[in-house]
C-alpha cells in the first residue's frame, strides 16, 4: 500500500466515523429534548402520566382521566 492509498483510506474512515457520530449525537439530543419537555409538562400539570414498573412513563388518555 502506497502512502497515497493509505491517506485516502484513512481520510475516508475518518469521514465515516465523523458522520456516524454526528448522526448518533443528533438522535440522542432529540430524545433528551422530548424527555425534558414531557417532564416539564408533567410538573406543570398540563399532562397526566402513569409510571410503569420498568420506570417508563405512559400518557393517560383524557377519557380515563375525566
Amino acid at each position: 500500500m502506497t502512502g497515497l492509498e493509505h491517506a485516502i483510506l484513512a481520510t475516508a474512515l475518518l469521514a465515516c466515523s465523523f458522520y456516524i457520530g454526528k448522526y448518533i449525537g443528533r438522535k440522542e439530543q432529540v430524545e433528551d429534548i422530548i424527555e425534558r419537555t414531557l417532564d416539564s409538562l408533567e410538573k406543570q400539570r398540563f399532562i397526566k402520566v402513569k409510571t410503569l414498573k420498568n420506570g417508563d412513563k405512559e400518557l393517560i388518555s383524557i377519557d380515563k382521566w375525566w
